[in-house]
This record gives C-alpha cells, structure tokens and sequence, in this order.
C-alpha cells in the first residue's frame, strides 16, 4: 500500500475516532451538567425543621402573634360605641389619640373615662362621637395624659381636674348643657 493511501486511511479514521470522542465526552458533559443541577436544587432543599425556624423568623412565634391578637380584641372590645353615646364630651389631639369622658353629678362625683383609643381606635372614638352629637374638643397635652393614665371605666387623677373643667366649661358655654346623648333624648 502506497503511503498517500495510508495516511488518508488513517486521517479518515482518526476522524471518525475524534468526532465519536467528541459525541461521547458531549453526552457525558450532558448528563454531568443534569446531574449538578440536579444535586444543587436537592441541597438548597430546606429541612422542616428549617422550614419551621424561617416561618418563626419572618412571622414571629405563634405564642407571640396569639398574644397580639388578644390585644388587639381586648383594645376593641374596650372601644364601645354605646359609652360613647353616653359620653359628655371626647378630648383629642388631632388624629392620634382620643378619650371619651363621662361626668354627670350627682350621680357621678368624678369624670370617668369611658373609652379611649389610639391611632385607628381614636379615629373610631372621634367619629362615633360625631355621630351622637358628642362634643369633641382637641386638647393634646390633656388626651395624651388621660389616655397613658386612666383605663376605660376609671376616673381620671386630680392633676387633670382642673384641665378637664375647662372643656367641661367650654362645653357649657358652647352648649348650655352639660350632658351626652342620653340626656338629651327624653326616655
């Protein structure tokens, strides 16, 4: 066999060698790249138990949430809307908070607070007090003290006394009379 043959029998067959090796080590790489992909999702899989831990880190303990909660309804519970009806007059500061105060001698010696609310609650205050015709007058420093102090059905401290006959003052003034909506509408 002459050489030219030769070398092109082995060119050709080298040839086909190299484009087998090439479609192997192309499959291999295939299934490698599959497999990687594979084993990188099933790594970043998470425990339950880190399921679990990441559920308490981003929304907080149950415990906690159920004692929000039961803050919540106990803080809504206490806004009643029937006590406002009743109320003599609601002292605010402007948006954020507001109490709700009852005085009606002899039967009360002392103003009692019967609802307070802040932020939304104070919001529902102020507008259920504009529904009864329930005198509101916007006193900061005297809600803000009323509201940190007294809790709903206490009387309010003798520091306010003082604060609190002025807007019951007003009130006369404005008025003529001091009372809320249940003794304004005969029974």
């Amino acid at each position: 066999m002459p050489f030219p043959s030769v070398a092109a029998a082995a060119a050709t067959t080298l040839a086909g060698l190299w484009w087998r090796i090439v479609a192997v080590a192309g499959l291999i790489a295939v299934a490698d790249v599959a497999l990687q992909r594979r084993r990188f999702t099933t790594k970043l899989r998470m425990t339950p138990r880190e399921v679990r831990d990441e559920r308490i880190e981003t929304d907080g303990k149950p415990e906690t949430k159920a004692r929000r909660r039961a803050v919540g309804a106990r803080r809504v519970r206490a806004l009643s809307i029937a006590a406002i009806r009743r109320a003599t007059a609601v002292v605010t500061n402007p948006t954020h908070v507001a109490v709700a105060l009852r005085y009606a001698p002899p039967r009360l010696d002392v103003p009692v607070v019967v609802a307070r609310g802040a932020g939304l609650a104070a919001g529902m205050v102020r507008a259920a007090a504009e529904m009864h015709d329930v005198p509101i007058m916007e006193s900061p420093d005297l809600a803000r003290a009323l509201y940190a102090r007294v809790d709903v059905d206490g009387p309010i401290p003798e520091e306010c006394y003082v604060a609190v006959a002025a807007v019951f003052a007003w009130i006369l003034r404005t008025r003529g009379r001091l009372g809320g909506a249940e003794e304004a509408s005969p029974r």
